[in-house]
């Protein structure tokens, strides 16, 4: 090494001064790199506080979610329980009765000539029994009964008449006048009627349902014949 070389090493130390020394002159400007440090620090915590909202959206919009659907359903099942329920069919009340509901006292013959005078026929006939049967609730009439024998010329028939005032009144003997296979209208008198086999005495017994504007009436009918043709004739032909 010269001597040039040696001088200025030697400068170089001179001008170096202590660590401790050196810190104590530079600490001020030392600080704004620690304040640097701790701005991205800063910013860094920050950054992540800005990173969580991200999170709290998505958690705050399920819960939006939660509370519109929990919301809708409060709605809906109310309507749902309270809405009235529509039958399939209209229900109709069962109005009829029976022999339960019912008693039977006889006619006067005041109220017998009244009945004989819906069918004046019956004046030909011999009335063995007659009968009004009423309801148990209110006495009101549902049916008047006849009972008697009728002879002619060429024949001799055992009669019942039930003269119905109540369609409601199901009588034990009314399953009988279904679907009757002969029909006839005779003097504005539309008859339905068939044989339904033979009464006690073996005679030929029909079954006959007569509708007209002043009565309904089920009859029981016994030829000793076994036709039935001339009494319907006698009956309803004006």
């Amino acid at each position: 090494m010269g001597r040039f070389e040696r001088k200025i090493r030697k400068k170089l130390q001179q001008d170096v001064p202590p660590f401790d020394q050196w810190f104590e002159e530079h600490k001020d400007q030392l600080a704004k790199f620690d304040h640097s440090q701790e701005s991205a620090e800063d910013q860094g915590e920050v950054r992540a506080k800005r990173r969580v909202p991200t999170h709290a959206w998505i958690v705050g919009a399920a819960v939006l979610l939660l509370t519109a659907l929990a919301l809708t359903l409060a709605f809906l099942l109310p309507r749902e329980q309270t809405q009235p329920q529509i039958p399939l069919e209209p229900s109709i009340p069962d109005l009829t009765f029976g022999e339960e509901g019912v008693y039977a006292t006889s006619l006067s013959s005041e109220e017998l000539d009244g009945v004989i005078r819906i069918v004046p026929s019956l004046e030909n006939c011999t009335i063995l029994e007659s009968q009004k049967i009423l309801r148990n609730d209110d006495n009101s009439i549902v049916m008047i009964f006849l009972r008697g024998e009728q002879e002619t010329s060429d024949d001799f028939y055992f009669i019942e008449a039930r003269f119905s005032y109540n369609d409601n009144y199901i009588f034990p003997e009314k399953l009988y006048y279904e679907e009757l296979e002969h029909s006839i209208n005779i003097s504005g008198t539309q008859i339905s009627y068939a044989a339904k086999g033979t009464d006690d005495y073996g005679f030929t017994e029909y079954r006959i349902l007569s509708e007209s504007d002043s009565a309904t009436i089920y009859w029981t009918v016994s030829s000793i014949s076994g036709e039935i043709d001339e009494w319907l004739q006698m009956t309803f032909a004006e």
